[in-house]
């Protein structure tokens, strides 16, 4: 009589062995991996790393486009996203690897982490755009061009991401935030594509539109970019009397080569700060201390004329001054703020008869002290602010529940003795959550403080 033979997960069919492994978490990967030649072999699959990159993904965040990944490279990410999502879940203490990215331009103004958080785009106070590829231990910074009007550098910046884009490719509006009153203004737009990795010249950069401004003495304080669209906002000088403040839009990439445009009517109670960004369906939201505003954008064949039409008026005492990018789910678009130590969610339903409500979701507990800058991600953010005159930063997570205004919030203080001692942050670039990667602007130099979670 034949002995039975012990139960093994060696003898599973390999396609059911990766079925149980899409269920393991980011510790039990490691040791499944680790355990014999079977197991290490079995999880080298494709299929496997890109089913669990597909489902570390935020659902409300830019999606990064992992096609064009080796299969090492896509484990790698895939590894480090799960870890990054362990990491902030946990109870635990945080750890982070720190490096510093030196530029010998001025210091960023403002930037943006491509969806991913391997590719980081910056423009700089001097007109210089630079591009940087941040898994790089020591990355050097590709510039892209440089761009003045009248011998005044365009420092400031918008972007749109290109979600539907099989390789990194993205938009940036370029302009200067003081408008001049004597001589007209210009907004540069750019398309930056990749152009892949066997090529020298990693992105290619393509010029597409440019607006000009006539001559205001004028200020702008909030744009946002799309596809087709560049809107902005901007508080003229009364010159003594109330100052105005106007939301101005352009249809910038028109195949009749002439930009079409579109001023709101004068609000009468201008602010700042506040946060401009398109919505589905045609539609702009705008939000300042005093209220939140969203706009349909029409467009007259017969005139060739856009207008921006008033829909909801949603007056908001004390809104905060720290804002989230807008997160598009499939019926609704949300927001997460921070007011002193209150966290809201601003919801924008995509049914435009709905007005905009606003959810408290609760408190962060800071230990002291309200945070100066703030940057946010779907369910995480990073606070940064002084103690005893040095910087110390918090990483908050929050998970919102139905019914409204239950949220579950965490907290931890983290102070960081940076080395050398000017590299200690000054303000927030840009935070990913999916790969717990966070980039600060340092004091003096020109440099980033970049910090990813170990």
């Amino acid at each position: 009589m034949s002995k039975l033979r012990r139960p093994s997960f060696l003898l599973l069919p390999p396609e059911l062995l990766l079925e149980i492994f899409m269920y393991l978490d980011y510790r039990s990967l490691i040791d499944i991996r680790s355990t014999c030649r079977w197991f290490y072999n079995a999880t080298n699959s494709r299929h496997l790393w890109r089913s669990l990159a597909s489902d570390v993904q935020s659902s409300l965040a830019p999606a990064v486009r992992l096609d064009g990944y080796s299969s090492e490279e896509l484990m790698q990410w895939t590894l480090r996203s799960l870890r990054a999502r362990a990491c902030l879940n946990s109870s635990g203490p945080l750890r982070f690897h720190s490096r510093i990215v030196a530029y010998k331009a001025a210091r960023a103004n403002k930037a943006v982490l491509l969806p991913g958080g391997r590719w980081f785009f910056s423009v700089h106070d001097n007109g210089s755009a630079f591009m940087v590829d941040l898994d790089q231990e020591q990355p050097q910074p590709r510039l892209l061009f440089t761009n003045t009007s009248h011998g005044r550098p365009l420092e400031e910046s918008c972007t749109w991401i290109d979600g539907e884009s099989l390789l990194p490719s993205f938009r940036v509006a370029v302009y200067s935030w003081e408008m001049e009153a004597n001589r007209k203004t210009r907004i540069c737009i750019y398309r930056i594509d990749s152009a892949g990795e066997d090529h020298n010249t990693p992105f290619v950069v393509t010029r597409l539109s440019t607006i000009w401004e006539n001559p205001h003495r004028a200020k702008r304080y909030a744009s946002a970019l799309s596809a087709k669209y560049f809107v902005h906002y901007i508080i003229q000088d009364g010159n003594g009397a109330e100052c105005v403040g106007e939301l101005r839009l352009y249809w910038y990439s028109r195949e009749a080569g002439a930009l079409a445009s579109a001023v709101s009517d004068k609000l009468v109670r201008p602010t700042w700060p506040s946060q401009l960004f398109f919505l589905p369906g045609e539609r702009i939201g705008f939000i300042t201390y005093d209220f939140i505003d969203v706009f349909s954008i029409k467009y007259d064949v017969d005139t060739a004329t856009l207008s921006l039409i008033s829909i909801h008026h949603v007056p908001h005492p004390q809104n905060p001054r720290h804002f989230s990018p807008p997160f598009i789910g499939t019926t609704q678009t949300y927001l997460v703020s921070i007011y002193e130590e209150n966290l809201r969610r601003i919801i924008i339903d995509h049914d435009a008869t709905l007005p905009p409500v606003v959810e408290e979701a609760g408190k962060v507990m800071l230990d002291e002290d309200i945070p100066d800058r703030a940057w946010f991600g779907p369910t995480a953010c990073v606070l940064l602010r002084r103690s005893f005159n040095k910087p110390v930063f918090d990483v908050a997570t929050y998970e919102f529940h139905a019914p409204p205004g239950a949220a579950r919030i965490s907290c931890r203080e983290h102070f960081q003795s940076y080395d050398p001692p000017n590299s200690q942050p000054k303000g927030i670039l840009a935070f990913d959550e999916t790969v717990g990667r966070i980039v600060f602007l340092g004091r003096s130099g020109g440099g980033h403080l970049v910090m990813d979670l170990i």
